[in-house]
């Protein structure tokens, strides 16, 4: 029984991850649009819309897009850090250093955006008094997720770690 690949397989399967890449880097480009327009476009509009609504609490508006703008701003870091992983990747060099420092740069914005988010609903629901129930439960799940990415990110670093040792390693006996 031959189990070696055909010609045609091992180029399909050397293509294949590279396909994987480019449709990774089309919705990350998706994404950051995304979150561009939302930063600069719907963000402060429905801050202007609550604010106008609620003159009371229209004080809020400017910090509260502010602080919106810099987890979003966080965001856009993260999906930068990825786009060079993905880069990694498609250069079969992932299993370097240079791919650590981009996952450490994911999980130091995952965290300062969870962290951000945390303090945002602490405010709204302690001190403004501002956020009903569903936005706080949403704040809540978004900022549980938030503590999860971060810790499986810490994982898979130190898998990386572990990876990239073994690689050095072995060129190093080749």
């Amino acid at each position: 029984m031959n189990t070696k690949p055909t010609p045609q397989q091992a180029s399909h399967s050397a293509a294949l991850p590279h396909i994987h890449v480019l449709a990774a880097q089309v919705m990350i480009v998706l994404l950051l649009l995304g979150a561009l327009v939302a930063q600069f476009g719907l963000l402060p509009t429905l801050a202007a819309q609550q604010a106008a609504q609620d003159p009371a609490k229209a004080y809020l508006q400017l910090p509260y897009t502010l602080w919106c703008g810099a987890i979003i701003g966080g965001f856009e870091l993260a999906l930068f850090a990825i786009w060079n992983l993905l880069t990694l990747v498609k250069r079969d060099t992932v299993f370097t250093q240079p791919s650590r420092y981009w996952v450490t740069l994911i999980i130091y914005c995952a965290g300062a955006d969870t962290i951000l988010l945390a303090l945002l609903l602490a405010h709204i629901t302690l001190i403004a008094h501002v956020g009903t129930v569903f936005t706080n439960c949403i704040l809540a799940a978004i900022v549980i997720f938030g503590i999860t990415f971060v810790l499986i990110m810490l994982v898979m670093r130190q898998l990386l770690d572990s990876a990239t040792a073994d690689r050095t390693e072995l060129e190093a006996v080749i």
